[in-house]
């Protein structure tokens, strides 16, 4: 009788209990849906924040920029040694909201800077204007400077390189836009083409 206690309890050691391979069949299956239902979750949050991302940039305001005219850059006929110039600038903005199709962009004005060699040479303020949705805008901008004292060297090569065409300016535009406490700064690098 002990022997047959004894291999009954050798023979249930040695048999597969099949509760536990059923459980750990259940375990591993468990497993696997979460690492796939979380794998969908991550993509779907990737592809979300994407999608949103790129409908953010859709709806950005295009700039584009060009100079008019300038005048005031010649130097005086009668005086050679002067240092001081009075430029004036005319510069037409362009603004682009057509890819907006949901919102116009409004601002409550702002300033346009002209900087020639990294010395700021005009400015100007912008009145307030709209772009509508799906719109487009022109602002004519003008910015000047009264006596702008420059180096003899500086000043002769501004008018020199505006004479001949290959001046280069960078323009500084500062909007403020009503619902923002910041301003929205668009640099430009312009040259003088007219």
């Amino acid at each position: 009788m002990v022997n047959e206690v004894a291999q009954e309890k050798v023979d249930s050691i040695n048999e597969p209990n099949l509760n536990e391979a059923a459980d750990t069949e259940v375990s591993t299956g468990k497993c696997c849906c979460v690492c796939i239902g979380l794998a969908i979750c991550i993509g779907l949050l990737i592809y979300t924040t994407t999608s949103f991302i790129e409908e953010i940039k859709s709806h950005r305001l295009h700039f584009s920029l060009d100079i008019v005219s300038i005048e005031g850059l010649s130097p005086s006929s009668s005086c050679h040694t002067c240092t001081t110039i009075s430029p004036t600038f005319t510069l037409d903005f362009n603004m682009d909201n057509s890819h907006n199709h949901l919102h116009s962009r409004c601002f409550l004005g702002g300033e346009t800077t002209v900087f020639y060699q990294l010395v700021e040479i005009a400015a100007g303020p912008i009145g307030e204007f709209c772009v509508g949705k799906s719109g487009k805008k022109d602002l004519t901008v003008h910015a000047w400077s009264l006596e702008l004292e420059l180096p003899v060297f500086l000043r002769e090569q501004l008018y020199e390189e505006t004479k001949n065409h290959t001046a280069v300016f960078d323009v500084e535009l500062s909007l403020y836009e009503e619902s923002k406490y910041y301003p929205l700064i668009v640099d430009f690098r312009v040259g003088y083409l007219a």
